[in-house]
């Protein structure tokens, strides 16, 4: 394999600039500025991959048709990654209603009751309350983490709202690659879905990362440069209540 052809990245958003990734004709360049228009991207658009319920083992992925697609994994570069927390004092009746309270830091809360997330008695362990008003080992106000992440073949980041479970798994990797003196944003990462149980015996899914490959010399750059234009609209989405 010549050099030029070693450089090309697999993914297509961290393809050089000119080169949309897939053959389409067109640049990446004209693409953005046409199709998105003067006020750029809007992160509450973009797609998002949710974890299925009842314990499910495979990712619901939106594709171009609108029809979606299964897959056992995710390929993907972490761009951005933020926690966030969000409480609602009302029982989900499957709006999407704002939340009454909601923080982008984790440290701080906006809104009822607002204040030190820390201290606050929303968020200790078995403030939560199941559909039959029964106390349960969670927290009122749910901790998430949010990634905008890119797979090989779109430009654009989709989002993934890590849940409660699994965020001690994300934790962990995010600490490893930090041992490694790597950024999350400077290596791929495989996504899958394990089963498990709560100790009630409900069925859920975890989010596993793996480790697959560090970025080359090419792709830093790119991803550096791809996070400067990206990395505001995490802060920016909103606390959706899936």
């Amino acid at each position: 394999m010549s050099k030029e052809l070693a450089r090309v990245s697999t993914f297509a958003a961290l393809a050089p600039l000119g080169d949309g990734g897939a053959d389409t004709g067109f640049s990446r360049e004209e693409v953005m500025r046409d199709n998105l228009g003067p006020e750029g991207l809007d992160p509450n658009k973009l797609d998002k991959v949710k974890i299925p319920s009842g314990g499910g083992t495979a990712w619901e992925i939106p594709t171009l048709d609108g029809k979606g697609d299964i897959a056992k994994a995710l390929e993907v570069v972490i761009v951005a990654a933020q926690d966030v927390r969000a409480y609602y004092a009302s029982k989900y009746d499957g709006s999407k209603n704002t939340p009454d309270c909601f923080s982008l830091d984790c440290a701080t809360g906006s809104g009822d009751p607002g204040g030190d997330c820390r201290t606050c008695p929303m968020a200790q362990w078995g403030s939560a309350m199941d559909d039959n008003g029964e106390q349960t080992n969670g927290q009122a106000c749910n901790q998430r983490k949010l990634m905008l992440c890119i797979s090989k073949d779109s430009t654009l980041p989709f989002v993934v709202s890590i849940p409660p479970g699994s965020l001690n798994n994300m934790g962990r990797y995010f600490m490893r690659l930090a041992g490694a003196n790597l950024p999350y944003y400077g290596v791929v990462t495989n996504l899958t879905l394990d089963k498990t149980e709560s100790g009630s015996g409900i069925p859920y899914s975890t989010v596993v990362p793996e480790f697959v490959r560090n970025l080359t010399a090419e792709e830093i750059p790119a991803i550096k440069s791809y996070r400067e234009g990206l990395g505001p609209a995490l802060a920016s989405m909103a606390t959706d209540r899936d």
